[in-house]
């Protein structure tokens, strides 16, 4: 590892909250300010395992650049598995789904500055055209684990039940710890739920397919997060129907949400390679994703589901 000066030295990083863990995978997602997680040690008791398959031989062919791609982390010695939960893991994926991703990451890349750069650079330049190329839309990153965030484990992070609908490149256990003292976020589906009351968060350029998908996404993630703040963390499909039995009408707006989700149309071909070759120019991604639209979906979003959020807003804050 080479000398770095002060200004670009990462900062020590105690991963004890969802938003310690953010500001790392941010890093590696995105190349913001780097950080090196420190070790820690958990006196916790509770300890749930977790056994996970291999790829099924019978799909192979449909994941066979994803999993090409993790050979060539793994060959680098960057990560050691990689796993695919969400939709793609339980095999209900439709033209909506985006492809969720674990990537257990080598010990030793957590020892060295220059070794957690190959590994961004590697998400950057190898891992993001194959994971673009599943979903052009796709809106955030892979998630992340290690020896010492296992042992130490925050189920905001994602709750440990997800990884009950998976499969890995190669079948592993993991005995996640649960961090006794782990910082909880407290009210994270209502604060959610403000975030889309200002609309011009999401559709600050626009109604593009892109943010319409990151907008009805965040409110379709509402009753997973419900149900985490009040520490009954459970898998995103098995959380809706508690969520609407709860809260009734005030979640007439994901249910409208679901309905575009199992009739969103395919990306155009052409789209797809536009978004997957502008991902390796800087910029570039950002760019291709203004240029595709659907009047039908903001219409209805417009219409249907934005009137419909201060009604949850306010049955979230009365629960």
């Amino acid at each position: 590892m080479g000398l770095l000066s002060k200004d670009d030295s990462p900062k020590p990083l105690k991963i004890t909250s969802y938003r310690d863990y953010y500001l790392f995978s941010n890093y590696l997602n995105h190349g913001s300010n780097s950080f090196l997680p420190q070790k820690l040690s958990n006196t916790s008791s509770e300890k749930i395992s977790i056994k996970i398959p291999d790829i099924d031989e019978r799909i192979t062919s449909s994941y066979q650049k994803l999993k090409d791609v993790f050979e060539i982390a793994k060959r680098k010695s960057l990560i050691t598995n990689l796993i695919v939960h969400g939709s793609h893991g339980d095999r209900t994926n439709c033209n909506y789904s985006d492809i969720d991703l674990t990537l257990v990451i080598n010990d030793n890349v957590l020892e060295s500055f220059s070794k957690l750069e190959q590994l961004r650079k590697w998400l950057r330049n190898d891992f993001l055209p194959v994971s673009l190329s599943f979903d052009p839309l796709q809106h955030h990153g892979p998630f992340f684990l290690w020896g010492n965030l296992i042992e130490n484990y925050i189920e905001e992070i994602l709750p440990i039940d997800a990884y009950s609908y998976s499969w890995a490149m190669e079948s592993i256990t993991i005995d996640f710890n649960i961090q006794k003292a782990a910082v909880r976020s407290n009210n994270v589906a209502l604060k959610s739920a403000l975030n889309l009351q200002n609309e011009s968060k999401f559709f600050s350029n626009g109604y593009t397919m892109f943010a319409m998908k990151r907008y009805l996404s965040n409110l379709m993630l509402i009753p997973a997060l419900y149900w985490s703040d009040i520490g009954k963390p459970m898998f995103k499909a098995d959380s809706f129907q508690p969520f609407y039995d709860k809260f009734g009408p005030a979640s007439n707006s994901i249910k409208i949400a679901s309905k575009i989700r199992e009739e969103w149309p395919p990306t155009p071909s052409k789209t797809s390679k536009a978004i997957i070759i502008s991902s390796g120019v800087r910029g570039g991604l950002e760019v291709s994703r203004l240029l595709y639209h659907d009047e039908k979906i903001s219409k209805i979003i417009v219409e249907d589901i934005m009137p419909l959020i201060d009604i949850l807003v306010e049955s979230l804050e009365g629960n």
